[in-house]
Order: structure tokens, then C-alpha cells, then sequence
């Protein structure tokens, strides 16, 4: 059996290999221009900071030396830190208001502030950026829990679930509430609060529409 399927994994490969030969290169060689268009193509489709959009360009060229043998990968990351100086300049990238208006968006959303640090350096943004956004626009006091709240009420959590009579159940799911409350970087005083409020308590804190 295993010499059977070993034959027909080398036939497999064999054959891909008389598919693909005498193709030329599928992707086109870098050049400023191509980078240029590639670069305003996705930054149409994307917001990005400056260091997501080099990782995504960087991905092309490398697939494009991969392919192209003749290629200087140095030199291409030359021609790329020239695009990005140029789309700097123009505008198109702008990391201290894609730091803000992603700040924003979050926090409109209701993600809890160190969710919402750990998302911002996910996304490239620059330390400065971040502490500033943090600062001029700091949220109400009372933001994370009714950040809180708002997720128990997508989860079914603490107020909004069903908990079981037996107690050696309940405090199983009070624990994997308890996880869930971590996962998304609510603190450990936040997580027990809402916990152990009933529906009543929570609705003092958000409407109905949230």
C-alpha cells in the first residue's frame, strides 16, 4: 500500500512539474511603478499603517524574486522605502490618523482599552501614535464597564445567561465566563462585577438598544 501511494505522489509531482515547465514567470518584475500601483490598489481596498502596508509590499517582492533569479532583493527594498516616502509625503499614509481612527472605532465599538492597545500594535501602529491617541481622546470612566456589559449581553454572560442550580455546574460556568471576560482584556475587577450583577443592576448602566 505505502509503495503504491508513494508511486502515484511521484507521478503527481511529475506531472506538476511537465505542467509548469517552459512557463514564463507568472509575476510581474519590481519597479517603482509597479510598486506605486500595487501600493494605491491596496490602500484603496485597506486602511494600513506604514509598517502593515511595507509587510504587504514586502510579500511581493519576495514572491516576485522568487521568480525573477536576475532580481536584487536589496534593491527592491530600496525602490519600496522610496514609495513609501513618496505615499508619506502625498498622504496616503498617515500613521498618526489611521492610529486615531482606528482608536476610534474601537472604542466606539466598545473593546475594552488594553484590547484596544493590543490591537493598534497588531496593526503597526507606532508607539507615539498610540500614546497620543490614548491621551487626547481618553474614554468616559465608566467606558470599560460598559464595555463589559455589552459584550456579557452578545455572550449571554453573568446577567443576560441562565445559571444552573447545582453549584459545582455554576461554578464551572461562572470559571469559563470568567475566561471569557480575560480573553477580550477585561480585568479581573471588572469581570466579577458584571458576574455578579443581575439584569436589573446591568440595565442601571446601558439601555436596552446597546
Amino acid at each position: 500500500m505505502d509503495k503504491k501511494k508513494a508511486f502515484y505522489d511521484r507521478k503527481s509531482r511529475d506531472d506538476k512539474e511537465k505542467s509548469t515547465a517552459g512557463l514564463s514567470p507568472s509575476r510581474k518584475k519590481i519597479s517603482a511603478t509597479y510598486l506605486e500601483n500595487a501600493g494605491v490598489y491596496y490602500l484603496g481596498r485597506f486602511s494600513a499603517s506604514t509598517e502593515r502596508f511595507r509587510d504587504v509590499m514586502m510579500r511581493k517582492i519576495k514572491l516576485s524574486c522568487n521568480e525573477h533569479a536576475d532580481q536584487d532583493f536589496k534593491s527592491c527594498l530600496s525602490i519600496l522605502d522610496e514609495v513609501i516616502e513618496k505615499f508619506t509625503k502625498l498622504g496616503y499614509l498617515n500613521d498618526e490618523n489611521y492610529t486615531k481612527a482606528l482608536y476610534q472605532s474601537l472604542l466606539n465599538r466598545g473593546v475594552s482599552l488594553q484590547k484596544i492597545r493590543v490591537q493598534l500594535v497588531a496593526k503597526g501602529c507606532p508607539k507615539d501614535d498610540i500614546e497620543k491617541a490614548l491621551s487626547e481622546y481618553a474614554p468616559p470612566e465608566d467606558h470599560e464597564i460598559l464595555a463589559a456589559l455589552r459584550l456579557a449581553k452578545r455572550k449571554k454572560l453573568g446577567p443576560y445567561g441562565t445559571w444552573p442550580e447545582d453549584k459545582i455546574e455554576k461554578r464551572k460556568l461562572y470559571q469559563k465566563q470568567l475566561a471569557v471576560f480575560s480573553r477580550q482584556n477585561f480585568s479581573y475587577k471588572i469581570a466579577i462585577q458584571i458576574l455578579n450583577m443581575d439584569e436589573t443592576n446591568a440595565c442601571d448602566f446601558i439601555t436596552p438598544s446597546d
